[in-house]
């Protein structure tokens, strides 16, 4: 595959709990030669599904943003920040708000990216539009997990 040449500096911001968004993360980093970074809680969610989501709707419902085993003190040096993270409950999970939030967005273009098994980009995209005041969001990419390993193409299409 080609790779780009993005004269703007990139960062891909994701978190992954399946393994899912990781794989179209390491896509975009291929495509741009971005910089990556991984949003790890502190405490991981579980690996069991049913439970996986039973926290998450618990955080959701709680306003509860899990500690982070790493943050970024700023994105300053970076043009384009490439988000991506797993549709849980119609939105993103809280996990992101851990660090999104603490994070200046103004003048950066933002390009989210999301996997489900069906939901899309549900209604994180007004999350988005909060956390990430001040940015130009562009398009999102929705993947369905399904289609993962058949989705390189439509990456680099929308990139």
């Amino acid at each position: 595959m080609e790779k780009f040449d993005i004269m703007s500096k990139s960062l891909i911001i994701y978190y992954s709990w399946s393994g899912n968004t990781r794989t179209i993360a390491e896509y975009i980093k291929e495509f741009t030669n971005g910089d990556i970074f991984e949003i790890k809680p502190v405490k991981e969610y579980p690996s069991n599904y049913l439970r996986c989501v039973i926290q998450a709707r618990y955080e959701l419902s709680a306003n509860k943003h899990p500690e982070l085993q790493e943050y970024l003190e700023d994105i300053d040096e970076y043009d384009t920040i490439y988000i991506g993270y797993p549709n849980w409950w119609g939105t993103m999970p809280m996990v992101m708000h851990s660090l999104l939030e603490l994070l200046d967005f103004k003048g950066k273009t933002v390009k989210p990216f999301v996997t489900s098994g069906s939901g899309g980009m549900g209604k994180s995209r007004k999350e988005l539009d909060k956390l990430c005041e001040g940015a130009n969001i562009e398009d999102e990419l929705s993947i369905f997990a399904s289609d993962i390993n058949s989705s390189k193409s439509t990456i680099e299409n929308w990139i």
